[in-house]
């Protein structure tokens, strides 16, 4: 494009600045916390700059703790709360939607250039996320499937991204995610490699006067010991320091979530509340600061101690070539503007206001009310591992109809302990409840950690129900022996066989009473009484399928609201909890089951 039409495009999107270069750094799982820990050196680097140039969002809430769910909240504005949650190692239910962002940016004559230290030709990164992995092609295909898919999202150079499958290859790793303690080649870190390349790219393009947006992600702070982020100290001060002094360029650093795996967010509150606060910094030098304005400036720095998403940054982003862009309703509930961060975000905004896709925690104060750990609450964490089991039964059944079993190498879930209970009460008539839930199977005594979210309703019939989970422990190490059908976040496996209808056990201390459903030879009820509630499961012995009408009854009580359940042959589900309300008051149930042929 002409070098005189190309800056007309730009003065037209209505950009202050004719060149203004876009330079996103991307750190995954590091917290702000885990940054000023671990980061001494890019801390000062960061203080030594002028406090005009720098703006520190001090109040950053992630969208949910894993990548996809930012990015595609940073570059689509796209937020999906319907989905049903999908493990780390399913692909996601849709590309990444880069063309958004990166589509606006190329209509106004500007290049995009992305780059990870991740191997296209295997499992992680762009390839997963633009849906265009598939092992099974040979490798030729492969690359023309993946250049495509890259042509859609208006990506327009990977770069030295290709070089990434040969440093890792060279280390003996596919992928950077802890195994390797530092990512180095010919004596240089990786990073070092990546942060170089982006100052020549610059260099370049500011040569020629071609705008550019850049994103850079780094995946050196994806390590379960948390150790491993330190290198980066040695290489992101002279990049920091640099940015000032960058022309006609904005920098943004910034960070998606905290450290997903280790003791440290598995076995501590900072650790878990942690693991929900990025961190942001945007370097602004002079030039772009005096072209920016007052108004727009002084809202950002006002932002900086206000409730702020990775929504709001879209905005910032897109308002900077697109003239006139469109809040949907959808994202109305956030209290979002057009603008972004270039116009005040609301004082008051609270947790409420900011897209939070749960399993969540919220980063403020005084919006989750912590609850004292005690026995009232066993039914509820019992009820949210049974719902989890009857979706592993399933899952298995679906997968293995030949079986007779209700479970497979991925075993049942028993209850060991629950903690870190908290409550949120948006409105009256509703209260969220979050608690992390303590399982162990009957071969492999070690306890996984599953957080989970239930929601309970106070109208006419208090109902309780499952509202989403997350894995907190690791779970890549039972890939090996999950079972076909099995979403592998639910899956604690062995290659050991255990019990075909592993129905008798002891689960938050109560112990499963087994009784036949009247006089059906095929339904066996599966009941376990806790001082506050009840649960009841049924399993089908039978290869037919049966259908079991529930009628519940009963005072001060929270209860499931399904009427009818259909049992799938040799599968076990969920029939009913029955869990007293108010701890003041006596509870009691009556509940009747008619097998229907």
């Amino acid at each position: 494009m002409h070098l005189k039409l190309r800056l007309v495009l730009i003065a037209f999107a209505g950009i202050a600045i004719f060149l203004l270069y876009i330079n996103i750094v991307f750190l995954d799982s590091l917290s702000r916390a885990h940054f000023k820990r671990m980061l001494p050196e890019s801390v000062k680097a960061l203080q030594s700059l002028e406090k005009s140039s720098l703006v520190d969002f001090r109040l950053v809430q992630s969208v949910k703790h894993r990548t996809y769910e930012n990015v595609q909240a940073l570059f689509a504005g796209k937020l999906d709360f319907t989905l049903n949650p999908f493990g780390v190692y399913d692909l996601p239910p849709e590309p990444l939607h880069l063309e958004v962002l990166f589509g606006a940016y190329r209509r106004r004559g500007y290049h995009t250039l992305w780059l990870e230290d991740l191997c296209w030709q295997w499992e992680w990164g762009l390839v997963k996320d633009l849906l265009a992995l598939d092992a099974e092609l040979p490798m030729a295909d492969r690359w023309r499937r993946f250049q495509a898919a890259l042509e859609r999202a208006e990506v327009e150079r990977v770069d030295l991204s290709l070089a990434s499958c040969h440093v890792l290859k060279s280390l003996n790793a596919k992928d950077p995610f802890g195994k390797v303690p530092v990512v180095c080649f010919n004596g240089k870190l990786g990073d070092e490699y990546f942060l170089d390349y982006l100052h020549l790219y610059h260099g370049a393009m500011a040569a020629k006067r071609q705008p550019y947006i850049s994103f850079f992600m780094s995946n050196t702070a994806h390590d379960p010991s948390g150790l491993r982020a330190k290198n980066l100290d040695s290489v992101l001060p002279k990049f920091i320091r640099s940015a000032d002094r960058l022309s006609n360029t904005l920098t943004i650093l910034l960070s998606d979530h905290g450290n997903s795996y280790g003791p440290y967010p598995e076995d501590t509150v900072d650790g878990k509340l942690e693991l929900y606060h990025p961190f942001v910094f945007v370097v602004i030098p002079d030039q772009v600061r005096a072209r920016l304005g007052p108004a727009k400036m002084d809202a950002l720095r006002g932002n900086q101690d206000r409730l702020v998403s990775f929504l709001d940054l879209h905005y910032t982003l897109l308002s900077l070539v697109d003239p006139k862009p469109v809040v949907p309703p959808e994202h109305r509930q956030f209290r979002v503007n057009e603008r972004g961060l270039w116009q005040p975000v609301p004082e008051n905004r609270t947790c409420a206001e900011v897209p939070r896709l749960q399993p969540n925690h919220c980063i403020c104060q005084g919006f989750e009310a912590p609850l004292t750990n005690r026995s009232f609450y066993a039914p509820l964490a019992d009820y949210a591992l049974t719902r989890l089991n009857e979706v592993l039964s399933m899952q298995f059944r679906r997968g293995n109809s030949r079986s007779v079993a209700s479970f497979g190498a991925c075993q049942k879930l028993v209850g060991t302990w629950y903690e870190h209970i908290s409550e949120v009460r948006t409105q009256a008539s509703s209260a969220i409840l979050t608690m992390y839930v303590h399982a162990r199977t009957a071969l492999l005594e070690v306890d996984e950690i599953f957080f989970v979210i239930l929601e309970i309703i106070y109208e006419d019939k208090n109902v309780v129900r499952l509202l989403s989970f997350d894995r907190i422990t690791a779970y890549a190490p039972y890939a090996a022996c999950v079972d076909e059908g099995v979403q592998l976040k639910l899956c604690v496996c062995s290659k050991r066989k255990s019990d075909m209808l592993p129905l008798g056990s002891v689960s938050f201390n109560a112990p499963s009473e087994l009784d036949a459903l009247g006089d059906s030879r095929c339904l066996e009820k599966v009941s376990r009484s806790h001082p506050d509630g009840i649960i009841m499961e049924i399993v089908n012995l039978c290869r037919e399928e049966a259908t079991v009408r529930i009628k519940l009854e009963g005072r001060n009580m929270i209860s499931t609201e399904q009427r009818q359940v259909q049992v799938h042959p040799f599968a076990m589900h969920l029939l009913f909890v029955s869990i007293k309300q108010d701890e003041r008051f006596k509870w009691d149930y009556r509940v009747y089951l008619k097998p229907i042929s």
